[in-house]
């Protein structure tokens, strides 16, 4: 599922080929804090960081939002965190593709609708 979201963020044009995904110790250590989080951006440069209970626990759908949102957290360039910089990443993503993430379920995951981004919205 990551690599066709490569492949639409190709195609949508966005600079995004360098990113790199990896499963990461310290998202794992975070995740096991606060179990709404599943990934993070700009701890190992221009990567998005992951941990492992985000394969299994996660739906298409989830793991799309997460994906998307923190690509969104690149492409805003904000290395903050809190509040502010959440709702930057997925402004970028709703100014430049479209794409509205919403916040589901009892931990409040970010999702969209993993179909219609690959029609291309």
């Amino acid at each position: 599922m990551i690599q066709r979201l490569m492949r639409w963020a190709r195609k949508a044009d966005v600079y995004l080929w360098d990113v790199a995904h990896r499963f990461c110790p310290e998202v794992e250590k975070a995740h096991l804090k606060k179990k709404r989080v599943y990934a993070h951006t700009f701890h190992d440069g221009k990567n998005v960081c992951w941990c492992q209970d985000a394969m299994t626990d996660l739906n298409p759908n989830q793991l799309a939002g997460i994906c998307l949102h923190e690509y969104g957290h690149l492409l805003a360039g904000n290395r903050k965190s809190g509040y502010e910089a959440e709702k930057a990443a997925d402004l970028v993503l709703m100014e430049r593709f479209g794409i509205e993430m919403s916040y589901r379920g009892k931990n409040l995951i970010q999702w969209v609708n993993f179909k219609k981004v690959m029609r291309g919205i």
